[in-house]
């Protein structure tokens, strides 16, 4: 199991916002059957880095379906060998240090 992060950039909005392309990648990421965990400047993935890897494709269809001819997408994949990552996991080890809640 991955934790991976997705950034997707659309250029060539004829707005400074991003909002509407960026939930249609994250719906796409939803309904594919990850868990994803949207932020403020990226989207948290958890699921089998193949699949996930399989997924980067489908999130740059999307932006040019929307008429876009460019896209920048940042990806980043945090992966162990010797213990499962989740999501929550994550959160919790470092709601741990932190003394409480994120």
């Amino acid at each position: 199991m991955a934790v991976c992060g997705i950034t997707v950039i659309p250029i060539g909005t004829s707005s400074p916002s991003a909002s509407t392309y960026i939930a249609k990648v994250v719906s796409l990421i939803k309904e594919s059957g990850f868990k994803a965990m949207p932020t403020p400047i990226g989207t948290a993935i958890e699921g089998e880095l193949e699949e996930i890897l399989k997924l980067i494709p489908k999130v740059r269809d999307a932006i040019y379906s929307e008429g876009l001819n460019r896209v920048v997408m940042n990806i980043y994949i945090d992966e162990r060998n010797d213990k499962q990552l989740t999501l929550k996991g994550k959160m919790e080890s470092l709601e741990n240090k932190l003394g409480g809640n994120v």
